[in-house]
């Protein structure tokens, strides 16, 4: 069986399998890769624990006793692949069993050299290169999210952080579960290689999105990056927010809001969560834009002002806003 690169497999875009247990594949996986294990998270420990006893001989032994080759037989004619890429930790034997497999039954297979290991090296050296970035930024409720996915719509070359992070980036902004923090890299490090032949679009971020962190060098050049800052009144933000998150219910807003308290303060905590309970949603709104305008201006204070283009904006994510901005992003990359 024929052996294949991590840069291959990018532009052969064959069906990737990952024959790792599901417990490594959930801790980080090579984006868009099938989970079809050799192995359950038991049987992997049992073969790994006979390795370490008795030697290797005994370990295949072992898990020749364990794999059910029925189950990954009526896997792979379900899945009819046609060809495929296979992984496993280190391309040892997992993915060269498993492309034996395929090979008898009919089906293409190469082996990724190395296997997930070499992807982790490959992702983590994408973040050590230099990319050209554009930073759309501006106060909460201002529409950045919204104009994100409005540039990709026309045709900009974008990466949506907080997609990515499945997390809105505030204390209001848990869109479910959260990858895990190696999984956050793979993902970032494929859509930096597929988008980097032309400048990048990014949300202005802090740091960390919920519970995953953008990868410091990454941050840095975010940091860095000429950014196009929009400037919508108070108003209009705090209507965005409450079209954004009363939806969540008044108990999982008091929630968020109590876990802001260390960092608003108890009395400005408390003074939004009575509003919150007397159903003055937009008085809550305006104290919770208190903070997160102050903590924005901080955040703010640390770039280059040379890098940063004020953009006036009546109304949040409208055409002209749009436009404008594309025409600022053109005028940059002309420079």
């Amino acid at each position: 069986m024929e052996k294949i690169s991590i840069d291959q497999i990018f532009i052969r875009r064959k069906t990737l399998i990952d024959v790792r247990s599901p417990v490594e594949y959930a801790h980080g996986h090579i984006p868009h890769a099938i989970n079809l294990p050799l192995f359950n998270d038991a049987e992997r420990a049992l073969v790994g624990l006979t390795y370490k006893k008795e030697g290797k001989r005994c370990a295949i032994e072992k898990g020749l006793q364990l794999v059910s080759f029925d189950r990954i037989v009526q896997e792979i004619r379900r899945l009819d692949p046609g060809s495929v890429d296979i992984y496993c930790a280190r391309g040892g034997m997992r993915s060269s069993s498993m492309a034996w497999l395929f090979e008898l039954i009919g089906f293409e297979a190469f082996v990724i050299a190395e296997g997930y290991k070499s992807y982790r090296r490959w992702a983590l050296n994408q973040f050590s290169l230099p990319y050209s970035l554009f930073v759309l930024g501006g106060e909460t409720g201002s529409g950045k999210t919204k104009i994100i996915k409005a540039l990709a719509h026309v045709g900009q070359n974008v990466i949506d952080l907080e997609a990515l992070a499945c997390h809105r980036g505030s204390v209001f902004g848990d869109l479910g579960s959260q990858p895990t923090q190696e999984q956050f890299e793979n993902n970032l490090a494929a859509e930096l290689y597929k988008k980097k032949d032309r400048p990048i679009w990014v949300e202005d971020e802090s740091g960390r999105i919920g519970s995953v962190e953008i990868p410091p060098l990454i941050f840095e050049q975010i940091r860095k990056a000429p950014m196009v800052a929009l400037q919508v009144p108070q108003e209009q933000r705090a209507q965005e927010c409450l079209d954004e998150y009363l939806g969540l219910g008044s108990q999982k807003l008091s929630i968020a809001i109590r876990r802001l308290c260390k960092r608003m303060g108890r009395l400005e905590t408390k003074k939004a969560i009575a509003a919150l309970e007397q159903n003055q949603f937009r008085e809550c709104c305006q104290i919770l834009l208190r903070y997160y305008d102050k903590k924005y201006r901080y955040g703010m204070s640390l770039k280059d002002p040379k890098t940063v283009t004020i953009l006036p904006s009546p109304a949040v994510a409208d055409d002209q806003t749009i436009q404008a901005i594309k025409r600022w992003a053109a005028q940059i990359s002309s420079e």
